[in-house]
Order: C-alpha cells, then sequence, then structure tokens
C-alpha cells in the first residue's frame, strides 16, 4: 500500500531586504493509501510549499520525504520522473492547460512519453472527461471554458494514470456547489481505489471528508479533530 511520509520539513525563504522568513518548521505528515488528508490554512500560511515538497517538485531546507519506505533523496533522475509522470497525479492551484491544445489533448500529454498511439491516449482522456462530466468537450481549447470547467480538465489530467499518490490544491476553488460535490465523490473514489490522496483547501466540505484533517499555522503542521 502506497504511503507518504515526511519528518522535520522546514523551507524557508530569503527577504528583498536581507534576511530570511520561515514558512515550514519541521513539518511531519503521513497519507497512506486509502486515506483523503486534507491541509487547511490562511492563504499564505505555505499550504502550497508543503504541497510542491510532497509532490518532489520542490526540496526542503531540512527534513526528508520518503515514499514507499524509499527515501526519496535517494531517488535518480530517472526514478523521480518516473513517479512524476505515472505513479502521481498533481492539479495545482492553477490549471495550466496548454492554449493551443484541445481539452482531451492537455488530459492525453502524460501518456505521450509512454508510446500509446494518439487514438489509445485519447480513449483513455475522454473517459477520465467523462469522470469529470466534461466529455462533450473534449474537442474545445481552455479559452472557450469556464474557470470550473478548467479546474475539472485539470483533475481529470490529475487521475489519468490511476496514480497511486493524488495531490490537489484547491481543487474546488472555481467551481460551483454541485461541482464541489462531484470533485468530493472523484477523490473518496480515488481513496477507495487504494489511492494515497492530500488536500488542501479553505472549502468546509472538502474538510468535512477528509479522513484526517490537519491545520497549517506559523510553519507548523497540527492534527484537527474530524467531526
Amino acid at each position: 500500500m502506497t504511503a507518504l511520509r515526511a519528518k522535520g520539513i522546514c523551507k524557508r525563504f530569503a527577504r528583498s531586504r536581507g534576511g530570511w522568513f520561515s514558512v515550514l518548521e519541521a513539518v511531519a505528515c503521513e497519507v497512506t493509501g486509502d486515506s483523503l488528508v486534507v491541509i487547511r490554512g490562511i492563504s499564505g500560511c505555505g499550504k502550497t510549499t508543503l504541497l510542491q515538497i510532497l509532490a518532489t517538485l520542490s526540496e526542503p531546507d531540512s527534513g526528508e520525504l520518503w515514499i514507499d519506505d524509499e527515501r526519496v533523496a535517494d531517488w535518480s533522475a530517472e526514478t523521480l520522473a518516473s513517479f512524476r509522470r505515472l505513479r502521481l497525479g498533481l492539479m495545482h492551484q492553477e490549471p495550466a492547460l496548454i492554449s493551443r491544445s484541445t481539452v482531451v489533448e492537455n488530459v492525453g500529454l502524460a501518456l505521450i512519453p509512454e508510446g500509446l498511439s494518439r487514438g489509445h491516449r485519447h480513449r483513455l482522456a475522454k473517459e477520465r472527461l467523462r469522470q469529470v462530466g466534461l466529455a462533450d468537450l473534449a474537442e474545445e481549447v481552455p479559452r472557450t471554458l469556464s474557470g470550473g470547467e478548467r479546474q475539472r480538465v485539470a483533475l481529470a489530467r490529475a487521475l489519468l494514470t490511476e496514480p497511486d499518490v493524488i495531490i490537489a490544491d484547491e481543487p474546488t476553488s472555481q467551481v460551483d456547489p454541485a461541482t464541489t460535490d462531484l470533485i468530493v465523490e472523484l477523490l473518496r473514489a480515488e481513496r477507495d481505489r487504494g489511492a494515497a490522496v492530500l488536500v488542501a483547501s479553505h472549502d468546509p466540505r472538502i474538510w468535512s471528508a477528509a479522513d484526517e484533517l490537519y491545520e497549517l499555522d506559523e510553519g507548523r503542521l497540527s492534527p484537527v479533530r474530524v467531526s
């Protein structure tokens, strides 16, 4: 069962006029397969910084990240690239879609290095688009979509490879209540499939879906009782 475990994670940034400010202070957390873990906290508290580190896209100043009892710092560049491409589903706060590519092409991008035919990639991508309620927009381009629709395209892309680890940064920030319910349902389904699901969110509806809820405040991560 996939598990993502962090211990003693610290991160600081330089101030423009000199000196440093600390964003993360000895953060520890664990996300196991078949669990949905949510992190909340005010804007600017470091949630996105923490998610970037846990997604192996940024390195902490100190501390360690482990995946499946393997220390990520020991991985080769090839192992890291394979993990990010096939085992990690990442949904950024901004969808970051390629403007000149169609929706279905945007979703299927991760499969290009795997050598699958264009038709095969598109079939898999369209199935994910169907799950997020956007099958009829597969041939559209991102500029024609609403903010909420772009968020759902990003979610479809994150779920494309049935990843072991799913990390989502504010997945419901631009969507209506009905779409929030759909996103929660999909994240729960991925958890039930056995994925380790980690979400940062300001949305109480996401908090209520959590198996474990944490608060990030002044660089420290603390558990919150889930009612």
